[in-house]
């Protein structure tokens, strides 16, 4: 156009250039590198490569590109790793897929909204289908509802293992969490919060790492800091121990550059 900006390409044979149109004639390896490369002009009637990056543009190109790495490995590491957490002493690794996450945050909510509404047992009672209860410290859920008995009951221990009361079945009401690699584990309301809120902190802190690494390539003045600023561990257990899990000291985000 007028101001030397290239609008379009065209071929001799193949796409012949149309009537009005201002062209120049250019080789097949200028082609390439006007198309593959950008950023060309035609000044003065010649196909003109644009000019050399600045330093500052290099290193605003190099923060760009390693940021967008770092935010792909820490989203990865979350996926591809799962969500460390402990239950009553036992470590399970929930998953952690974008699916996965929604998941626990609907659940989440739909635990607290039900166990709100939980009452305490009472005898002779009417209860409707999916009515839930608390009976010493447990929450208890009916599938099709009845008359509680006159006296109290021995209260189910395991999931989906129902306990005769008069006319109702009462069984533990939990959440079936899917684990990371495969398979699920049932959470009593309590124990998932636990893990629900170990999970988000696990989260948070790796995103926190991700942002912490992130900022820190502005201290950076070379093209090649920058580049070397790599994510800093490859497993769990490495990463529970960069951002303090279970006691550990932090390591220090600057000691993560390779």
């Amino acid at each position: 156009n007028e101001s030397g900006q290239i609008t379009g390409f065209y071929h001799s044979l193949h796409s012949p250039v149309p009537s009005g149109t201002t062209v120049i004639p250019i080789t097949k390896d200028e082609w390439l590198a006007a198309v593959t490369s950008g950023g060309y002009t035609v000044v003065n009637g010649v196909l003109t490569p644009p000019p050399a990056p600045t330093t500052e543009q290099e290193i605003q190109t190099a923060i760009y590109q390693t940021t967008k790495t770092l935010n792909n490995a820490c989203y990865n590491f979350i996926v591809n790793n799962g969500i460390p957490v402990i239950v009553n002493g036992v470590t399970y690794t929930v998953g952690a897929t974008p699916l996965d996450q929604s998941n626990l945050n609907s659940m989440a909510t739909s635990v607290l909204a039900s166990i709100s509404q939980a009452k305490p047992w009472s005898a002779n009672t009417s209860y409707n289908p999916g009515s839930i209860i608390e009976y010493y410290g447990n929450y208890l859920i009916t599938k099709a509802g009845g008359t509680s008995g006159s006296s109290e009951f021995t209260a189910p221990s395991e999931f989906q293992v129902g306990a005769t009361d008069g006319t109702v079945t009462w069984y533990l009401f939990g959440c079936l969490v899917a684990l990371a690699g495969g398979g699920s584990q049932w959470f009593t309301p309590q124990e998932f919060s636990s893990a629900y809120a170990q999970g988000m902190a696990y989260i948070t802190d790796m995103r926190s790492v991700y942002h912490n690494l992130v900022n820190s390539l502005s201290t950076y003045q070379s093209v090649s800091q920058i580049n070397d600023v790599q994510w800093p561990f490859s497993n769990v257990q490495q990463a529970m121990q960069f951002v303090a899990f279970g006691g550990t000291e932090t390591t220090s985000t600057s000691g993560a550059s390779a």
